[in-house]
């Protein structure tokens, strides 16, 4: 908790020169917003019967997201999204005399719907929200593998596809730029894969360092109000 306000505070004095108006409240006119999110957490699709070899990344991608939103009260809001991200590895290895050289390249479009709730004004210039989220996601995987020894070489190649659904929430902020245009900035201190797994070793960069695991729970967006 202490490193998540830490987090927070920091970027609200990172921001504090943008915001400068006596009054925060982001939506002034009207109840709709178009915006833009990136994010930062790595979203991992199982397929359920994959054909790669299993000896490299595959499935991850980061979004980066078109939203619409809707007021629904001075403290709450709905927004839904549509994300795009992706993902490559390589690498190779040798086994008995074989050298094996393989690929892989994700492509994935994700959905989304977000419902946000503000509980207090941080110095009034500052909203803290908290945030849930459902995010289904489709991905597809293109892999190749390339197998090389005294006779020559052979190259097979593989798709995936498959679907999950994953469910993240956190707390943020908001922070006036201009008359019609906010920012957010979030920390997702939940996400969780819904219909696959959640692994230690392979999934939201469980096993890295404090820092990392933070920088890899953040996501910002940038929105207009209609």
């Amino acid at each position: 908790m202490k490193t998540l306000l830490t987090v927070l505070l920091f970027l609200a004095m990172t921001f504090s020169a943008i915001a400068q108006q006596p009054d925060s409240t982001y939506i002034e006119k009207g109840k709709f917003t178009v915006g833009l999110d990136v994010s930062f957490i790595p979203f991992h699709i199982y397929y359920k019967e994959p054909k790669g070899s299993g000896a490299i990344r595959s499935g991850y991608f980061v979004p980066i997201s078109l939203t619409a939103g809707y007021q629904l009260s001075r403290r709450a809001n709905v927004r839904v999204g549509l994300g795009f991200g992706g993902d490559k590895d390589e690498g190779d290895y040798t086994v008995q005399d074989v050298k094996y050289e393989v690929a892989s390249k994700t492509f994935a479009i994700a959905g989304s719907v977000s419902f946000s709730h503000i509980f207090f004004n941080l110095y009034r210039k500052f909203p803290i929200y908290g945030t849930l989220s459902v995010i289904p996601a489709y991905g597809i995987t293109k892999g190749k593998m390339v197998a090389t020894n005294a006779e020559g070489s052979s190259t097979l190649t593989t798709r995936d596809t498959g679907m999950d659904v994953f469910a993240t929430a956190g707390v943020g902020f908001n922070y006036k730029i201009s008359k019609r245009f906010y920012g957010d900035a979030s920390y997702y201190f939940y996400k969780r894969n819904l219909t696959g797994r959640n692994s230690f070793d392979h999934d939201w960069e469980s096993y890295a360092p404090l820092p990392r695991r933070i920088f890899k729970s953040l996501e910002f967006g940038v929105n207009y109000k209609l």
